[in-house]
């Protein structure tokens, strides 16, 4: 296959044309002038398309350049301005283009240049029909107009939808979204900016592209059409090849768009199991500037650990124990997030969870009735399970601790996570070492905050790893009885 070379700064404008081509031609891109050079000097094009208007180098002198290297100076080079100005396809032939282009591109005279320059070995039909069945909403009173604007494009294999004024156009989008609109000025009711305006300013509606129709001379309709949020022109009376040229290259242009943003969703989706609830909220509360940085907050903290890991891993193989670990965690989250808890931190055996609430005594009693929770469901699972009964300790405390994200910048990248920090979490994991299989171990800020609701049990005190003083150490075994 024959390669041509597409020189051009804007991502999406480099995607629609090599969508255009690709099914007959290998398709080479860069993204300023420079690049360009180099790839036509390492990968030896067929041709190549150069827009005038790019960074580093623009296209005029990146043309220039290739056209004075003897090795390159045969490539045929066809210049690309969108918007022409008068002169500009002289200037080009100056800089050594052999041929000239206006945005938005005319699929067919596209072809036809690259048919000129590459030979006759590209063989297509008069019109591309479209890849799918795309609605094409026609907003004009003239009736003459609506008939053959609709007439050319159930040609083409368009659907069309006809809206007879500005109202109407508008009850439409809301019914029945289309792919793109296609909009009179001058109509009775509500007027074509007013349209744009509308449309352009609903969230749910913005990015439906939308052709104004204006006359000829229309140099001021264009411009408050820009300023209503228009995506392109026609001009009226409409041609025909005008009318094929900005449909088709409107509609590749959303679709790309729209492409782009399903993968941006299924990035976002998929990155946002790992994000903790709290991160989410901050971040929905002030998108621009969520409060990350991380400051004291009175919270619970939560570890909890899988007794007897070491002996599982050896009774287990990895497929099967991730999935027991799987299974049983997935039903602590639950029980985490229903409790009002983030689950910020996890490792092979355990995971650690805040709790925050405005009330420092509800956040306490909100983890230890997750951790109760937690321990009856570990039972639960174990009787329905046909693998080794699995086995959990828990440890809770409670405090002012640092809670927000921290960066560590390593030689290859930085990396963010979202957790506290400080004694309080350094002592609720000393609490979960310390408690043996099946136990929840409080601290003694938690046990004062729970008063008299829970039965503990003292199992006096401790000296634990990095802890100064000795702790006590109390057991949750469970909810106190009403008398």
């Amino acid at each position: 296959m024959k390669k041509i070379l597409v020189v051009e700064d804007v991502e999406l404008n480099r995607e629609l044309i090599a969508q255009l081509l690709e099914d007959d031609y290998t398709i080479l891109t860069a993204a300023d002038g420079a690049t360009g050079i180099r790839l036509a000097e390492r990968e030896r094009p067929d041709l190549i398309l150069m827009d005038l208007s790019l960074p580093v180098v623009d296209g005029w002198e990146a043309a220039r350049r290739i056209k004075a290297d003897p090795a390159l100076c045969k490539i045929p080079i066809i210049a690309v301005s969108a918007h022409a100005m008068s002169g500009d396809a002289d200037k080009a032939r100056q800089c050594g283009c052999d041929d000239y282009l206006s945005k938005p591109l005319d699929e067919r005279l596209l072809h036809d240049k690259l048919h000129k320059y590459l030979g006759p070995h590209f063989q297509r039909s008069a019109v591309r029909p479209p890849a799918q069945a795309n609605r094409i909403l026609i907003v004009d009173d003239e009736p003459f107009n609506v008939d053959y604007l609709q007439q050319e494009l159930e040609e083409l294999g368009y659907d069309t939808m006809i809206a007879r004024d500005g109202q109407e156009a508008l009850e439409c989008v809301a019914t029945d979204p289309p792919d793109l609109i296609l909009l009179d000025i001058l109509m009775p009711i509500m007027d074509g900016f007013a349209v744009c305006r509308a449309l352009k300013g609903d969230e749910a509606t913005r990015l439906i592209p939308i052709v104004i129709m204006t006359t000829l001379d229309g140099i001021e309709d264009r411009i408050r059409g820009i300023e209503a949020g228009a995506d392109d022109f026609l001009t009226k009376p409409v041609n025909q090849r005008q009318l094929i040229a900005r449909v088709q290259t409107t509609l590749r242009l959303k679709h790309t768009v729209d492409r782009r943003l399903r993968e941006l969703r299924q990035i976002k989706d998929h990155f946002a199991k790992f994000v903790p609830e709290a991160v989410k909220r901050l971040v929905s509360e002030n998108p621009e500037a969520p409060e990350l940085d991380k400051r004291e907050r009175d919270v619970s903290v939560l570890f909890v650990d899988i007794s007897g890991y070491s002996r599982l891993t050896e009774r287990l193989s990895p497929a099967a124990l991730n999935a027991v670990v799987e299974r049983y965690f997935s039903q602590f989250l639950d029980r985490i997030h229903e409790g009002g808890g983030d689950v910020n931190e996890t490792a092979g055996d355990g995971f650690m969870a805040i709790f925050q609430d405005a009330n420092a005594e509800t956040h306490a009693i909100k983890a230890v009735e997750t951790a109760l929770a937690v321990q009856a469901d570990t039972a639960s699972l174990n009787l329905d399970s046909d693998e080794l009964p699995l086995a959990i300790h828990i440890g809770v405390n409670s405090g002012p601790t640092l809670v927000g994200s921290t960066r560590f910048e390593g030689l290859r990248g930085a990396r963010w996570t979202f957790t506290a920090s400080g004694t309080v979490t350094n002592l609720a994991a000393r609490l979960a070492a310390a408690a043996q299989s099946g136990q929840i171990i409080v601290g003694p800020e938690t046990v004062r905050r729970l008063g008299n609701r829970y039965r503990l049990e003292r199992l006096g005190s401790e000296r634990l790893k990095n802890i100064a003083d000795d702790v006590p150490l109390h057991r949750v075994l469970g909810p106190r009885l009403a008398s």
